[in-house]
């Protein structure tokens, strides 16, 4: 079962990675009160002048995610069954 659900997380990364290739930013429909993010989130998130969220990543991002997806999901097809016999 673990298999199966890295199998599944490494593809997701993967395709975030190939997405995150295709899109230069991402600009949130909503207007309010965005304030200037903190944390993690400064490093691909900013306000706009009116007052939209934009999510832009950064170039590497894109080649990471791309990487640790292709990793994990190399990794769950080496991985070895449970040794039980299927019915």
């Amino acid at each position: 079962m673990i298999r199966s659900f890295l199998f599944a997380v490494g593809l997701m990364v993967g395709v975030t990675g190939i997405a995150c290739l295709q899109v230069d930013r991402v600009v949130l429909k909503s207007r309010g009160t965005a304030t200037t993010p903190t944390g993690w989130r400064r490093l691909v998130t900013r306000v706009s002048n009116d007052r939209r969220e934009v999510i832009q990543p950064p170039e590497w991002a894109a080649y990471a995610l791309m990487s640790v997806g292709a990793v994990t999901t190399l990794y769950t097809l080496t991985m070895q069954g449970s040794g039980k016999a299927a019915d």
